[in-house]
């Protein structure tokens, strides 16, 4: 995340203001018109990212469910074999899975839509 935001983000931060005026010095419409783009995009950016965040959360948090049900299960094989409650176990992980699934598909989907 740290590499993503310092090679690819910063460096735009950085770079767009010298890239808006050198346009706007070689057409002023252009620089106008490349600026305006420049801060509608940024905008809607950062109202797409609030909006989808709490779903990144819930999902990031199933996730970290799902993997310590799973875990459970692996460390615990042999009491659920001895106490027979496989079908019990596989019921309730399937449970787990599912709602995995849900937000993890609800999570891309909305993801997806902020890089149409």
């Amino acid at each position: 995340m740290v590499d993503n935001f310092v090679f690819n983000i910063l460096r735009m931060i950085i770079f767009m203001p010298f890239i808006i005026i050198v346009v706007g010095r070689k057409d002023l419409t252009i620089g106008l018109v490349f600026m305006i783009f420049v801060i509608v995009f940024g905008v809607v950016q950062y109202f797409f990212f609030k909006w989808n965040t709490k779903y990144e959360i819930r999902a990031n948090m199933q996730d970290s469910v799902t993997t310590g049900e799973l875990a459970d299960t692996i460390t615990n094989n042999f009491n659920i074999l001895t106490f027979a409650s496989v079908p019990r176990e596989i019921t309730r992980f399937d449970k787990v899975i599912k709602e995995w699934e849900h937000l993890t598909k609800v999570k891309r989907m909305r993801s997806e839509r902020m890089f149409f």
